[in-house]
């Protein structure tokens, strides 16, 4: 039997998240919920662009979606430096 006010070595110990030391799941290996999620998000947009790439390629249209994809990056860095 151990002493009365020992801890219980198999208890979860509470973690002190204020501490330095304590790891608040960045993006150094910790993958929560709501990041794989996006993960999985920004996977399926990237595939689906590439497929569309290959789709304009086979109507013979890359140009047009060129020029929409610079029109389309262009308005959203105007934007976000407008709200910035």
């Amino acid at each position: 039997m151990r002493p009365r006010n020992s801890p219980d070595p198999t208890a979860a110990r509470e973690i002190d998240t204020m501490s330095p030391d304590f790891d608040h799941g960045g993006r150094d290996g910790i993958i929560r919920k709501g990041d794989r999620l996006m993960s999985t998000k920004s996977s399926i947009y990237k595939f689906l662009r590439l497929w569309n790439d290959v789709s304009a390629v086979k109507k013979g249209k890359v140009g047009k979606r060129i020029g929409r994809r610079v029109a389309g990056k262009t308005t959203g860095r105007l934007l976000r430096k407008l709200f910035k």
